[in-house]
């Protein structure tokens, strides 16, 4: 795959996290903007095998928005 200038691949940008990283840093800081959004989308897609998604717990849910974050990870052995 191929890439614009400064846009970065979603797993290179997802395996600097090993903590895990939301949604919104992967999009700000793979370089993807609001017109390349569905292009976001289409990546995330193809990597779906090489991530998992961390999702908040009931208890986080009711402290929303603070408590209720999504993060995605590389599985086992992907890094």
């Amino acid at each position: 795959m191929t890439f614009p200038p400064n846009r970065r691949p979603l797993l290179d940008v997802i395996a600097e996290h090993p903590g895990g990283i939301t949604p919104e840093e992967l999009l700000s800081e793979s370089h993807y903007t609001q017109e390349s959004i569905d292009d976001f989308y289409a990546e995330l897609g193809t990597i779906h095998d090489s991530v998992i998604q961390i999702l908040p717990t009931d208890e986080d849910v009711l402290r929303w928005p603070a408590g209720a974050t999504v993060l995605l990870r590389l599985k086992a052995g992907r890094a």
